[in-house]
């Protein structure tokens, strides 16, 4: 009897755990999309660039540190999450820099520079 409550203890606790990790992943793929969003509408490239930057940041996140969710399948799947993939958002950070390249160079050298 008390192995038995024991283990259903263990499993509530091994379950909330589980339903935490999907409820983060879920917040920074969220967050992650309102990033996009934002770059999309920035007023300028530096700061657009920081969205892409800081979207593909939290996707990464979410592969790395909460992989066995469905949030983390998206991302390593490469499904299409919102309007953008992961692939498709290194491109868009890609052409802000190019874009930018000037301004960026000054305050953050990359291999554009």
């Amino acid at each position: 009897m008390k192995r038995n409550l024991l283990l259903s203890v263990a499993l509530v606790a091994l379950l909330a755990g589980c339903t935490d990790d999907e409820a983060t992943a879920n917040q920074k793929l969220t967050e992650a999309l309102e990033r996009v969003v934002a770059a999309q509408s920035a007023p300028t490239q530096t700061e657009a660039h920081a969205s892409l930057v800081a979207a593909r940041d939290l996707l990464a996140e979410i592969r790395t540190d909460l992989p066995g969710t469905a949030a983390a399948l998206k991302v390593v799947s490469g499904e299409t999450i919102g309007t953008v993939d992961l692939s498709q958002l290194d491109t868009l950070i890609a052409t802000a820099e190019r874009g930018m390249a000037p301004e960026l160079c000054a305050s953050n050298p990359t291999a554009l520079c």
